[in-house]
């Protein structure tokens, strides 16, 4: 192939992928989200975050964003996270919910340890251990999610919410510290992160799945910028390829040609 023919081929492949949100047809890729809670535990009837997975709904944003939402209940058991934590890769946006005791407000958990409290037993009667998640993991993860903003925007919205660096010792701190190793692991773009809420009587759910409207929203910009960097990167290395594949070429001429 020569070199005009080249710069057509890369032209004509940049027209067709210019648009990081769509695929090479021009059907716009939808925004995948995974939202989880938790079944009941300690003998109560019922778990907030469950009640907040199930009724929340997209549906008055979904068409505009194109948004494809999937919902998980979790049991309260260390080993709930195995099978979730293979799909988080699949995800734009992935969210797990949990209910804190005492809290007043929506707490948005900023970092997973890599630990277990080796005194707490979950609801099967597992008992804990006094070694890490993860053997040789990192000691502390940091949530993915754009926390910052979101919190500016929560404040904006009227919604009470707090700053957390410590989302517990038990199953919250093991499915969000396993959930971000996993995205680590698998090079996934996935804003990842883990939000408590309060008990019932605390916080009306209306607040509740206003928050995670509002965290919703401010992730999509977030995630159609990661999807420009990484078509960018594509394109880089694919043109490196060709540049290979077809001998020396002016890159310089190459790139800065229209």
């Amino acid at each position: 192939m020569n070199q005009k023919r080249l710069l057509q081929s890369r032209s004509s492949s940049k027209k067709r992928n210019s648009d990081p949100s769509a695929a090479d047809d021009g059907t716009p890729l939808p925004i995948r989200i995974l939202l989880t809670g938790f079944k009941p535990f300690a003998k109560r009837e019922s778990n907030p975050s469950e009640t907040a997975v199930r009724r929340f709904s997209v549906r008055e944003i979904q068409s505009r964003y194109g948004l494809v939402l999937d919902k998980r209940i979790l049991r309260v058991s260390r080993d709930a996270p195995r099978d979730l934590v293979e799909a988080t890769g699949s995800y734009d946006i992935v969210l797990h919910l949990g209910v804190g005791r005492q809290i007043p407000a929506i707490q948005l958990e900023h970092l997973a340890y890599n630990k277990v409290n080796a005194d707490l037993r979950d609801p099967s009667g597992k008992k804990g251990r006094n070694n890490p998640i993860v053997d040789g993991g990192p000691w502390i993860l940091k949530s993915t999610l754009p926390i910052a903003r979101i919190i500016d925007d929560l404040c904006q919205q009227g919604v009470k919410c707090t700053l957390s660096e410590y989302a517990g010792n038990h199953i919250c701190n093991l499915l969000l510290y396993s959930s971000l190793l996993q995205a680590r692991k698998s090079r996934s773009r996935a804003f990842v992160g883990f939000m408590h809420i309060p008990e019932n009587a605390l916080l009306p759910m209306k607040e509740v799945h206003k928050a995670m409207k509002t965290l919703i929203l401010t992730c999509i910009p977030f995630v159609n910028a990661s999807r420009r960097k990484r078509q960018t990167t594509s394109s880089l290395k694919e043109l490196v390829r060709r540049f290979r594949r077809n001998g020396r070429l002016d890159l310089s001429a190459n790139l800065t040609s229209r």
